[in-house]
């Protein structure tokens, strides 16, 4: 949803990394193309609170491998936790061009997700990383990130509005795990 058209939504918090106040991110393809053509990072980036449009100063925005930011003022990770799962917003005007470049898997969202005969539920959001794109499906009141290639996909069907998957044995296991596995030569208590 666009709440203003001063901002575009350029992206999304995911969690936090680290002691120090990182915060992995997903961006939209357009802002990465953004970024690779600017020689300095843009001072801020805005957050949807409140109603409000909060600027954020950037320290540093790192996409390498996957995508992470850091704020000023924010350097641990417990006053970073409330930033989480929070949508990243930048000023409309410098990113037209590449907003009319943009070659996104928007139209996905709201997309009823099958995995061979089984429903999971719809595309609420899609989340651009440098190496792949993932689609955020919502399954029994848990978030789950589905790998959007060729690979997995079987069908698209636009007039359904319906897109099939083979989904890798346990993916979905793996996110509705409640605690996480420790291997018995992990365990440290005795």
């Amino acid at each position: 949803m666009q709440p203003n058209n001063h901002f575009v939504k350029i992206g999304r918090l995911v969690k936090t990394k680290g002691l120090k106040g990182a915060i992995k991110a997903s961006f939209e393809v357009f802002f990465l193309d953004y970024l690779a053509d600017q020689t300095a990072l843009p001072q801020h980036l805005y957050l949807h609170i409140n109603n409000q449009f909060v600027p954020y100063f950037v320290k540093t925005i790192r996409t390498e491998f996957s995508c992470e930011l850091e704020f000023e003022n924010i350097a641990t990770k417990t006053a970073a936790e409330p930033l989480q799962h929070k949508d990243i917003y930048f000023e409309n005007a410098p990113l037209e061009a590449y907003l009319q470049d943009e070659n996104d898997l928007n139209y996905l969202i709201g997309y009823k997700v099958f995995d061979g005969n089984t429903e999971l539920g719809k595309i609420e959001d899609i989340y651009y990383l440098p190496e792949n794109e993932l689609a955020q499906v919502i399954y029994q009141n848990r978030e789950v990130l589905i790998p959007l290639n060729d690979h997995f996909i079987t069908k698209i069907d636009r007039r359904s509005k319906r897109i099939n998957f083979t989904l890798p044995d346990g993916l979905l296991a793996l996110y509705l795990q409640t605690t996480p596995h420790i291997p018995d030569d992990l365990d440290t208590e005795t």
